[in-house]
Order: C-alpha cells, then structure tokens, then sequence
C-alpha cells in the first residue's frame, strides 16, 4: 500500500510539470520593491519590510489600497 501512495503523491507533484504548466504559474515569494533597505531589520523590521509600502498615497477615490487594488488596477 505504501509504495501505491508514494506513486499517487508523485504523479500529483510532477504531474503539471509534464504539461509545461510550470512556465505559466505566476511568480511567487515577496515584493521586495516595498523594503525600505535603508531601515535596519535589526532595529525596526517593520519599517524594513513595509517601509517603501507605507509611503504609497491611497488614490483619492479609494478608502483603502492595498496589493488587490494595485493588481486590479
């Protein structure tokens, strides 16, 4: 049975590859436009890793702005 489930994982993992569906995923990890590089992680990592974010006007139309409302814009 071990072997049956260990196969079933594998097909399930490199299943989309296979198809060439790996040049269509969208890229993933963190913006790192929004680091303000010239906080100190140590000091402040807040500021570090939302800095340049925080400094972003919300347009006057909107009550809030966030990465939805950039991707829809």
């Amino acid at each position: 049975m071990k072997p049956l489930v260990c196969l079933a994982a594998a097909l399930a993992v490199f299943t989309p590859f296979a198809h060439g569906a790996a040049t269509a995923r969208p890229i993933q990890g963190v913006d790192r436009t929004y680091i303000d590089t010239t906080v100190s992680p140590g000091k402040d990592f807040y500021d570090y890793a939302n800095g340049a974010f925080n400094k972003v006007t919300i347009p006057g139309e909107s009550s809030n702005w966030g990465v939805n409302q950039e991707i829809d814009a």
